[in-house]
């Protein structure tokens, strides 16, 4: 199993540039494909709501959608600057029907609709999806929903970075395993991470006193495939799950976590807060990949 074809939404924003960075070192890494994706706003979703269904030929009607085509053109200019800019510094070939070699390529696709439907719809058919950091103020609510759609859908694995990524994602991998659905998955969906890397340290946020078989399982699987793991049971006290879990990884030096996304539902999360959220709202110096 390996990473063939790695999908990275652009969005026309400062996160642009470590979304390809990182995604053009996976490529590399792995030998695999990277489409990048630019998804311009469908001018017709800009129209004010009051006029659906009546006469949209009015002023604000006309107005709404020549402002969507301007922003989507602007946005469009800054992601494929950033775009040739990224393929300047890696030196990776541009291929849109690169075809079964093992070296990395790239390829930049526009399409015009929701950028949510599309990315969803992209992220079917590829092995891995990679967005920018989203936890601050520049597009980081376009890179959220994207984010989160590609990862309910449950088609991919996605992997958000930090906005400076590691050089080489994946030397030292930590995996946050509570023995869920979704956090075996995620290992499952992060093997070719695990088989690379230097070391793996996998993690368990449970009480002092309190007894697991979750991480002694995870050892068993994964020696199986050769991979050895460096067990951490972490009490968290009186810090949050994410929190917690978060300063353990720091603790190792791990530079990529494996995470369950939304192991309970996603309105739980919501109410209840969850690793998912803590991490999405408030970023990590490492990347983090999550399956649903």
């Amino acid at each position: 199993m390996s990473y063939r074809k790695i999908l990275v939404p652009i969005f026309g924003s400062v996160n642009d540039r470590p979304a390809l960075q990182a995604a053009f070192a996976l490529g590399k890494q792995f030998g695999a494909h990277v489409q990048a994706l630019f998804v311009r706003l469908d001018p017709i979703r800009a129209i004010p709501y009051g006029f659906v269904g009546t006469d949209l030929s009015g002023y604000s009607a006309q107005y709404a959608i020549e402002l969507a085509i301007k922003a989507s053109d602007e946005a469009q200019k800054v992601a494929v600057e950033s775009f040739n800019e990224a393929i300047a510094n890696v030196g990776i070939e541009l291929k849109d029907k690169p075809g079964a070699r093992t070296d990395a390529s790239t390829a930049l696709k526009v399409v015009q609709g929701d950028f949510v439907e599309e990315i969803e719809r992209e992220s079917r058919l590829c092995d891995l999806i990679v967005f920018g950091p989203t936890n601050d103020d520049a597009g980081h609510d376009n890179i959220r929903e994207g984010f989160e759609a590609a990862l309910l859908s449950g088609s991919r694995p996605a992997l958000f970075v930090p906005s400076v990524p590691a050089e080489s994602p994946g030397q030292r991998v930590a995996i946050a395993y509570d023995g869920s659905a979704a956090a075996a998955h995620a290992v499952t969906a992060a093997l070719p991470f695990l088989k690379r890397a230097k070391s793996v340290h996998s993690f368990e946020i449970i009480a002092a006193g309190e007894k697991s078989q979750a991480l002694g399982d995870l050892r068993d699987y994964l020696a199986l495939r050769g991979i050895e793991t460096v067990e951490h049971a972490v009490d968290p006290g009186s810090k949050s799950t994410g929190e917690a879990l978060s300063l353990a990884v720091q603790a190792q030096h791990c530079d990529l976590l494996v995470l369950g996304g939304y192991g309970h539902s996603r309105i739980r999360e919501f109410v209840l807060g969850g690793v998912t959220r803590h991490i999405v709202q408030h970023g990590t110096p490492f990347a983090v990949l999550m399956a649903h």
